[in-house]
């Protein structure tokens, strides 16, 4: 019996991850996007995983079902020369996220803190690789991200002076004469590592000041909503001094490695570098490494990178970002569209977010439906015809 050739565009099997911060049973898009797939109702659907790590890796949906990074083990050209010779095999992990409670205070290694904390801990942080992330909005998304400006934080430390009386005499003495306020450089570490029955006293006094505000901020009703499962969990600080943002419906939003971080809630596809380490310091019930958090934090407040996109045709929108591993884009078609793709040295993954349709090429066809995902083996064209409006999401490795 003659072998079956390895096809070049073939159907993934992918897994969706039931984290307790996702949005429940249909509810959430992840679980949307699992068609034939029996759905329990009791459970959140957080994120849908496409790829190769180890955490949740794709199958195939040919032959024997064999893992996604089995088959490129065995046919490297379906990674195309740059791909192989820079990587040796697929460099991004491409995501779903359905959100309906925040994510942990948090920030990903580069690539050498990344390698350290993988020799040391192996346990929490599962691989040596740095985690690079460029996150597309599909609903609004709320989100926390980095800190706020000088400005800012001088107005937050004013209107709760219980954090400079509990960061104690040795910061406040330090900062008398040069500055009206500490620094969050200087208060933070102290803060974060207060002693556990002192650090209750702090979060439930803040919580009785903020129940007492009138005219709440929304940081002040993020903050009382998750007071009652954190109570103890001094990682909530962050809320009173981190950037707030929105991210609209196809909007971008790029984050370098060692960026601190919170997804609040929505809908967003996500493209990363091939790694699940993530640093937290709060709103989790998760391992926290909070002295590692602190080696690296950036205090100064900078600008998110959003990008509404550009438009590189009729119907394809590119999200450019820094990363060397991936590239995001949107195809849009309406109802009776064709879309023409020709050979590029990339392989890539497509995702079909709505609508439904045909991807042809020379050896094989696809329907296209709600939750297909395909991988497509570098230098193979192909075309997509839409049957209605037809909306996907393709993550692909840049090639100059």
């Amino acid at each position: 019996m003659i072998p079956m050739a390895t096809p070049r565009i073939f159907e993934l099997d992918c897994q969706a991850m039931n984290y307790d911060w996702g949005k429940p049973g249909s509810r959430s898009l992840v679980a949307q996007l699992l068609p034939g797939q029996s759905i329990d109702h009791s459970l959140p659907y957080a994120e849908l995983w496409m790829g190769i790590h180890p955490n949740a890796p794709s199958r195939v949906k040919f032959g024997n079902g064999e893992l996604l990074s089995e088959v490129l083990t065995k046919n490297r050209k379906l990674l195309g020369a740059h791909t192989m010779k820079r990587w040796g095999t697929l460099p991004f992990l491409f995501k779903v996220l359905s959100i309906a409670e925040p994510l942990s205070i948090q920030m990903h290694p580069d690539k050498s803190w990344a390698e350290s904390l993988h020799s040391d801990d192996p346990q929490h942080y599962p691989d040596p690789n740095h985690k690079p992330e460029i996150a597309l909005a599909i609903s609004g998304v709320e989100t926390l991200f980095g800190f706020e400006n000088e400005q800012k934080v001088i107005q937050v430390l004013k209107r709760y002076p219980i954090l400079q009386e509990f960061c104690g005499e040795e910061v406040l003495n330090s900062s008398e004469g040069k500055k009206r306020h500490p620094h969050l450089e200087d208060l933070f570490p102290v803060l974060l590592n207060l002693p556990e029955k002192r650090g209750e006293m702090l979060l439930q006094r803040l919580f009785q000041q903020v129940q007492k505000e009138v005219n709440r901020t929304e940081k002040e009703e993020l903050f009382l909503s998750l007071f009652p499962q954190y109570r103890r969990d001094l990682g909530l600080l962050f809320l009173f001094f981190m950037q707030k943002m929105p991210i609209a419906p196809q909007t971008s939003l790029f984050l370098k490695a060692n960026r601190l971080h919170a997804y609040l809630s929505g809908d967003l596809v996500e493209c990363m570098a091939n790694s699940d380490n993530v640093i937290r310091a709060g709103i989790t019930n998760k391992f926290k490494d909070v002295e590692q958090m602190l080696s690296r934090l950036n205090y100064r407040g900078e600008p998110a990178r959003l990008c509404a996109g550009i438009s590189h045709s009729n119907c394809i929108t590119k999200y450019p970002c820094d990363a060397e591993e991936f590239i995001l884009e949107t195809i849009e078609l309406p109802h009776h569209k064709l879309f023409r793709q020709q050979k590029t040295k990339s392989p890539s993954i497509l995702l079909t977010l709505s609508g439904r349709g045909q991807l042809e090429s020379e050896m094989a066809g696809f329907e296209l439906c709600k939750g297909t995902v395909l991988f497509i083996g570098a230098n193979q064209p192909y075309t997509v015809e839409s049957n209605q409006q037809l909306q996907l999401v393709r993550a692909s490795v840049p090639v100059l």
